[in-house]
């Protein structure tokens, strides 16, 4: 009966205690009441598993959920605020799977739960735990999964009992400050715990120092990880022979060196993601082995030399992001040439050069996004996939005219939702643009149905002349366009609701236009009229201005400076400030950035 709304049920609890054969109960999500109210007697003692997960009242666990005796399964999440965990349950000898999480529990792990040698389930996650794990973990025989993550747990982990722990197979340590050298987890990890385990996730542990060759004796590992952590050093060499791995995350980390070959033979891995680390050196071609590989993240590291054309035989690869490194050389089309469920390719931020490819072959998914921006490609503008809805060439060399670009796709209308090619050397034909009806392969393509998606268009700081088409009204769900700095001329176009005039100014800045938003009007003829009436009276105005603003700068200037200059204390606050407020901006713009990819995507994955 889960996610059905029994919040006008007040009797539902004397109902299911005039059941007594009852044996499963599920009403996680039901929005129940008086989940906490005694009762005298509990008469549903065969209930062997009691799910009321979701149904937040208060600040306790209701009681006579102790007396339940016959329980081996019980599901408590988010059902609690502040709660503690109460000591009735040790009575439940015969529990398999206990799970607690999200109820914020301000106390330490009771000792009582240890002795619970039948679980094989713990989820405490998301609570507010606190102190360390007793060495009485060993008497957990049974347990498989443990999960600890999201509390204030610190401390040493009790290795040698850890140890004993034979048929543990998932360890979630997860967002505690653990403050601990990655050595003493992995000697926790050993034992016969090493034959069994095969999830070891302890991101934003605190968790520092280098990890050792010890890691490849974990052969059933299926999940490492330990992202945003203060991990240093190489990667093993003993990495590679993880056989079993599917997933690396060893992002946000401080670690060092190359991407070692031997990764390539972990044959099963699927997920690659070493971003932001110091990692340097080439990527190895021995990655295009990993048919199974379908994440790729090396961003923001320091690699280098070129791209292995190895990559283009990953035939699962969906994602691949190698922004802000030092990579080189150019990319062809062996690259990319089996790659055809690529979604995502981000190699920004580099010091690429040479043409870009044609990108048809990848893409062919739906809502998939390039970006090649602030590299040092040339040449004229690529074909891409028309399932493409983000495309960012920007702060590049590429030439040529952009007319055919927007006005034709290779093979059928584009879907594309941002386009970015400002700060490149693009031009065009006012003519051309006009014309706006190409024949590509026979096939006539109209502009309007080319880009009728487009919701972000940048095209700034090119070299872009004539008027504006007046076929870009038709493009109904343009949200943000960017046309400033070109050599564009004539009136800005009119359409129904003010479309493009509806825009601010900064759009239309550094040309010839006219017309609002842009302050100076159009003559009939389409050229800027300047208005002389008063002039030499504003001009004397403005003079007098600039003389008070002058004034006020020096000495807002100097009154400010000075007192940072002569007094320490204000000095130091100050730039505290500036540090708090700029991690506070950076933040906001991550945020801001991930919303607005999620809200495209949304919109999308609606029509």
């Amino acid at each position: 009966m889960s996610s059905i709304d029994l919040e006008e049920a007040s009797d539902w609890l004397e109902v299911t205690n005039s059941l007594p054969s009852l044996e499963v109960l599920r009403l996680s999500y039901c929005n129940l009441n008086f989940i906490f109210r005694a009762i005298s007697h509990v008469n549903f003692s065969s209930l062997s598993l009691l799910d009321l997960s979701y149904n937040y009242l208060g600040n306790n666990i209701p009681s006579w959920v102790s007396n339940l005796r016959s329980l081996t399964s019980l599901y408590l999440s988010g059902i609690a605020n502040g709660a503690s965990i109460p000591d009735g349950i040790q009575n439940l000898t015969f529990l398999v799977h206990l799970d607690l999480s999200d109820n914020s529990l301000n106390t330490s792990m009771p000792s009582w739960l240890y002795s619970l040698s039948h679980l094989e389930v713990l989820n405490l996650a998301g609570n507010q735990l606190t102190g360390t794990i007793s060495s009485e973990i060993k008497n957990m025989t049974s347990i498989i999964t443990l999960d600890l993550s999201g509390n204030e747990l610190q401390g040493d982990l009790p290795t040698s009992s850890m140890a004993q722990l034979c048929k543990l197979k998932e360890i979630e340590l997860s967002v505690n400050p653990w403050n601990l050298p990655i050595s003493q987890i992995l000697d926790s990890c050993s034992g016969c715990l090493s034959d069994s385990l095969q999830v070891l996730n302890i991101r934003g542990g605190q968790i520092y120092g280098n990890i050792t060759n010890k890691i490849g004796q974990f052969k059933t590992l299926t999940s490492l990880d330990l992202f945003n952590n203060s991990i240093s050093g190489p990667i093993p060499a003993s990495l590679g022979n993880l056989s079993s791995l599917t997933h690396l995350e060893l992002s946000s980390n401080s670690i060092s060196g190359p991407i070692l070959a031997s990764l390539g033979n972990i044959s099963s891995l699927t997920h690659l993601e070493l971003s932001s680390n110091s990692i340097s050196g080439p990527i190895p071609a021995s990655l295009g082995n990993l048919s199974s590989l379908r994440v790729v993240f090396l961003g923001y590291n320091h690699i280098s030399e070129t791209l292995p054309e190895s990559l283009g035989q990953l035939v699962n690869l969906e994602h691949l992001e190698i922004y802000k490194n030092q990579i080189e050389g150019i990319v062809s089309e062996a690259h990319f040439a089996n790659t055809t469920k690529l979604q995502y390719l981000d190699l920004s931020q580099n010091q690429m050069h040479g043409r870009i490819p044609n990108l048809t072959n990848m893409g062919m998914l739906e809502y998939s996004a390039i970006d090649l921006s602030q590299n040092h490609f040339e040449g004229p503008l690529p074909l891409v996939s028309s399932k493409v809805y983000e495309l960012d060439l920007s702060d590049n060399l590429l030439s040529g005219s952009i007319s055919q670009f927007l006005c034709s796709s290779p093979s059928e209308p584009m879907n594309m939702a941002a386009l970015d090619l400002a700060k490149n050397r693009l031009h065009s034909s006012t003519s051309y643009v006009e014309a706006a009806l190409l024949l590509i392969k026979g096939k006539p393509i109209e502009y309007n149905k080319t880009l009728a998606l487009v919701n972000i268009m940048d095209l700034s700081g090119n070299s872009l002349s004539g008027h504006i088409p007046l076929e870009i009204t038709n493009l109904s769900n343009l949200l943000s366009l960017n046309l400033s700095n070109n050599l564009l001329d004539g009136e800005i176009p009119v359409k129904i609701g003010t479309q493009l005039q509806s825009f601010n100014s900064s759009s239309f800045v550094g040309n010839k236009l006219c017309g609002p938003p842009l302050t100076p009007n159009c003559s009939t003829n389409g050229e800027v009229t300047v208005v002389e009436k008063n002039r030499k009276e504003d001009d004397h105005e403005m003079s007098w201005f600039y003389i008070g603003m002058a004034v006020g700068f020096i000495v807002g200037f100097w009154g400010f400076c000075g007192s940072l200059i002569f007094n320490r204390t204000w000095r130091h606050s100050y730039f505290r400030f500036l540090d708090c407020i700029k991690d506070q901006i950076y933040v906001a713009s991550v945020l801001k950035l991930r919303w607005f990819r999620e809200m495209i995507t949304s919109c999308y994955n609606n029509q």
